[in-house]
């Protein structure tokens, strides 16, 4: 009778425990997780801001080579060869007189586009001159994602064309004096942003810790 008197006290105390438990784990195991999930979401954030910022400062280094007359396909080149960020292509659209420059980097090869071939880029290059009204001076701006038509050709398909989605950086040319004679702008695929996404879920990521399945994980934003 004395054990069947204590049982109700001891289930009402085991619910109790249970419940305070469970409580506790869940609000832990929440402030984990969002502790986890804020650290990434911080890290691919600072990651993405950081390759902007350098492809910004290139821009200007390209720039500044162009104001000083030196030739910028070969400073280009010369970025590419030196390892870094990847560049698809780098442009000077004049404003007036003159004809545009176009070098395009494609599996480690930097081609000039000759004014045939920059007649075939689509849409019209021209066309980023009206980025010139919204930009101050030294200011760089991206795009948004643009896919753009390039003739590429090679030793078999002199009228092949290759379309790529990418983000450009624009910022105001200028000439020896100073005064503003053209648009530069320089790119990069799309999908190196879009590999920060998947950085911090793969094994190549600067925080891994564990062993997890194979499958692509992505982060949004």
């Amino acid at each position: 009778k004395l054990l069947l008197s204590l049982l109700p006290a001891i289930l009402v105390i085991i619910l109790i425990v249970g419940a305070a438990s469970y409580k506790v784990s869940k609000d832990y195991i929440r402030i984990a997780l969002g502790r986890t999930v804020a650290m990434q979401n911080l890290a691919i954030v600072h990651d993405i801001e950081l390759f902007m910022d350098n492809c910004a400062t290139d821009l200007r280094f390209f720039a500044r080579c162009k104001q000083e007359g030196e030739d910028i396909g070969q400073q280009f080149r010369n970025r590419i060869k030196a390892g870094g960020i990847p560049y698809y292509e780098l442009a000077y659209i004049p404003a007036s007189t003159g004809t545009p420059q176009i070098f395009i980097h494609k599996n480690g090869k930097v081609t000039s586009l000759d004014d045939n071939a920059v007649d075939r880029i689509s849409p019209d290059p021209l066309l980023e001159l009206k980025k010139l009204s919204s930009l101050q001076k030294g200011e760089v701006q991206p795009s948004y994602i643009r896919e753009i038509t390039y003739p590429l050709p090679d030793n078999e398909n002199r009228n092949m064309l290759t379309k790529e989605k990418i983000i450009r950086f624009y910022i105001r040319a200028a000439g020896s004096r100073g005064q503003t004679d053209g648009i530069m702008l320089l790119s990069v695929k799309a999908e190196k942003l879009r590999d920060f996404l998947t950085l911090y879920d793969s094994e190549n990521s600067p925080l891994w810790s564990l062993q997890r399945s194979d499958e692509l994980r992505f982060s949004y934003f």
